[in-house]
């Protein structure tokens, strides 16, 4: 099973100061990474358990294709996170965050690059 994903539809909340399984969101007791993707204990990218409380419904009977977030709406989530949230996600790339002024920018472009590359 494929890890619940944020619905930008919906409510969410920004998690200020990343926890250690890197979520920025948080939805329906469900926590979510930057690309929307479900975070937490016992989650890895291959398995979410959709039994436990808060997972997000029942498993759809027909193949639904996900698509990965384009470089225009990563960017624009990036954009609403603080800056120390940034140089974190920075150095989990393995990157080395920039620091001054417009390093916020400049790191977000890391993170871009690194996506992309």
């Amino acid at each position: 099973m494929a890890r619940a994903r944020l619905d930008r539809t919906k409510k969410f909340g920004n998690i200020f100061g990343i926890d250690e399984h890197g979520a920025v969101f948080t939805q329906g007791n469900l926590k979510f990474d930057v690309n929307g993707l479900e975070v937490g204990p016992g989650i890895t990218p291959e398995v979410a358990d959709p039994a436990r409380p808060g997972a997000a419904g029942p498993a759809p009977t027909e193949p639904v294709a996900e698509t990965e977030p384009t470089a225009e709406e990563l960017h624009a989530n990036l954009k609403q996170l603080h800056p120390s949230q940034i140089k974190k996600l920075v150095e989990e790339a393995g990157l080395t965050p920039v620091g001054g002024p417009g390093s916020m920018a400049a790191n977000i472009q890391l993170l871009l690059d690194n996506a992309a590359g």
